[in-house]
């Protein structure tokens, strides 16, 4: 059976439109992993997940207020930076939870749900890499990046806030040698790249250091997992 069809089945009250919205969206997990193809062939045995439909713009959103509820994290009239925005789920997150204003930046175009991107207190920054932009002071610093390391970045935006709270993607950091069909299956080689990330974060003086896995996997299976810093 389809997997839009499907989730007709398991949610009689969705239309045909959202279940293909959800599943586009990345809302939707078969056997732990991310489809986003509508007409993905689902068998009996497979395990199908749906996740908090309407809360936030995308997975991201979900993914930190995992975070935030873990480190009680307060965003009422903070200033954020968010870098890698995307689809705008960590700025979704942000703005409901009472930040004063959002600075986005992407190197992407036409990515921000359309009614974020018009929202007052989101600072959209488009076509734009980090690491050439002028950054403005923030009170939080959030990152979620593909195809690059945030290491780079965490350097870069150093002395534009005093907490960072950062999304580490294996998959994006470990190189193509321990990538097998885009999956880190070395347990060893994914500590020793926290362990890389928790060296870095010392010798840049920070004092509060924490690692801990997301709630939920990234889009091809992979774990991931946060830094949250603080000086």
């Amino acid at each position: 059976m389809r997997l839009d069809k499907y989730l007709l089945e398991l949610h009689p009250n969705l239309t045909r439109s959202k279940s293909q919205d959800l599943i586009k969206r990345g809302l939707v997990l078969v056997n732990n992993k991310v489809i986003t193809k509508t007409g993905y062939e689902i068998k009996q045995s497979d395990e199908i997940q749906v996740l908090d439909l309407l809360k936030y713009v995308s997975r991201a959103g979900l993914k930190l207020e995992h975070a935030a509820n873990i480190l009680n994290l307060n965003f009422s009239n903070l200033k954020v930076l968010d870098v890698g925005s995307s689809t705008g789920g960590f700025s979704d997150y942000s703005i409901q939870n009472g930040a004063s204003i959002v600075y986005a930046y992407d190197v992407g175009t036409n990515q921000m749900d359309k009614d974020l991107r018009n929202n007052p207190k989101i600072v959209l920054n488009e076509q734009t890499n980090i690491l050439s932009a002028t950054i403005p002071n923030v009170d939080i610093a959030l990152v979620d990046v593909s195809f690059t390391s945030s290491k780079q970045i965490l350097k870069h935006i150093y002395n534009h806030s005093n907490v960072f709270l950062i999304l580490i993607k294996p998959q994006f950091e470990v190189g193509k040698d321990h990538l097998k069909k885009g999956i880190v299956k070395d347990k060893k080689r994914v500590q020793a790249l926290l362990d890389e990330f928790k060296k870095l974060a010392t010798d840049l003086g920070f004092q509060n250091i924490k690692i801990f896995p997301t709630n939920l996997p990234g889009k091809d299976g992979n774990l991931e997992y946060w830094l949250y810093l603080e000086k």
